[in-house]
């Protein structure tokens, strides 16, 4: 995943215009709160709910679905997908960080970063030579994630020796005739509270992920990934 920084002016993208300025929103994920505009994090994890801090306040007006009108000034309390009266907190030592609850994420909570927060969510840019340990899960459709194994000492190092080996190919066309890639999911945690979050697919071919363009995984991969 690339690096999330997002201008204001691109809290919204626009797909179909209407008579009135009005349009078909495609909104970005987000939050303002008070000056801060914070974004969703797909490629990040909170890693331990004791980061969890005080409640910041609760959102006040959902974008997504109710508004169309391609002037709205965005404002304080809104979010693009979040319910009114969604509750938010703050995380413990990190300003530029809040979260919400989400049972669809693996640690159960969705993190925002501030635009500026300077937190680095490319695979290139993880401290690889901190990471304590490695989760995988597999994503089952209606089960969210299920736990795979948790990786340790030499087998988390030989795991990341793949990641790093993967060769790019952005030309690739995944397998998608018969049925969806299955797809896993591993976490990487480091100290501090948020945890590096990835996929790897696989369409009966190849085993690839996306650390920026699509990258193909030697096949050396596939026993990490099994129960």
């Amino acid at each position: 995943m690339k690096k999330i920084i997002v201008l204001f002016s691109m809290f919204l993208l626009l797909t179909a215009c209407g008579p009135a300025g009005n349009a078909i929103i495609e909104w970005v994920d987000f939050i303002v709160w008070k000056d801060t505009h914070y974004y969703g994090i797909y490629s990040g994890e909170l890693s331990d709910d004791t980061y969890v801090g005080d409640k910041l306040g609760k959102v006040k007006f959902k974008v997504a679905d109710n508004i169309t009108n391609t002037n709205y000034k965005i404002k304080h309390g809104d979010a693009a997908f979040l319910e009114k009266g969604t509750q938010i907190y703050k995380v413990k030592g990190f300003s530029d960080l809040i979260v919400v609850k989400d049972s669809s994420h693996i640690n159960q909570y969705r993190v925002f970063a501030a635009n500026e927060s300077g937190f680095d969510w490319h695979f290139k840019d993880v401290p690889l030579e901190e990471i304590t340990k490695i989760l995988i899960y597999k994503f089952v459709p209606g089960e969210n994630h299920q736990f795979i194994r948790e990786l340790k000492s030499q087998d988390m190092k030989v795991f990341i020796e793949l990641l790093k080996d993967s060769k790019e190919d952005e030309n690739y066309q995944p397998n998608t005739f018969e049925k969806d890639p299955t797809t896993y999911t591993f976490v990487l945690y480091v100290d501090g509270p948020i945890a590096y979050k990835y996929d790897i697919h696989f369409d009966e071919r190849n085993y690839y992920w996306h650390p920026w363009s699509t990258n193909i995984l030697s096949e050396e991969i596939e026993p990490f990934l099994k129960n």
